[in-house]
């Protein structure tokens, strides 16, 4: 389970925190004229789906941002070392210009402004002999 102030997951039945199955966002989320959520069931079997939406009807101020959210799904992601062992010479990568950032998972890629408030991501490690750490990059 995950809990914080914009958002909160519970990934199974009577967790810690007591609660069923559940992903809740708290972001506030104007809009002008609609708001669309898609849910897409990319397998093969059929899906229950429960949700609720609560709202407020009111005044948008002409400067208020609007959320922007996507899912994105790379698997299996090819990376750009899955062949060199780790604790090696050739992972360091700090001299091997654009290698170093070809094959990087994009989490975002957008252009105007905005905040970006974060993102979830998660990595299953086959290997087992990586630790999961990466570099955040940025580009403004």
């Amino acid at each position: 389970s995950y809990q914080s102030l914009l958002f909160s997951a519970s990934t199974r039945a009577n967790n810690r925190f007591n609660q069923g199955c559940a992903l809740n966002a708290y972001v506030p989320m104007p809009f002008r004229e609609r708001a669309r959520v898609e849910l897409l069931n990319e397998s093969d079997e059929t899906h229950r789906q429960y949700f609720y939406v609560d709202y407020e009807r009111g005044d948008v101020p002409a400067d208020a941002g609007y959320l922007h959210a996507e899912f994105r799904r790379a698997n299996p992601f090819p990376g750009w070392a899955g062949d060199i062992p780790v604790n090696t010479p050739p992972v360091n990568i700090a001299n091997k210009e654009r290698l170093a950032w070809d094959n990087n998972y994009v989490i975002l890629d957008a252009t105007g402004r905005g905040h970006y408030i974060g993102c979830n991501l998660s990595v299953t490690n086959f290997q087992g002999t990586w630790w999961g750490e990466g570099d955040d990059m940025i580009w403004v």
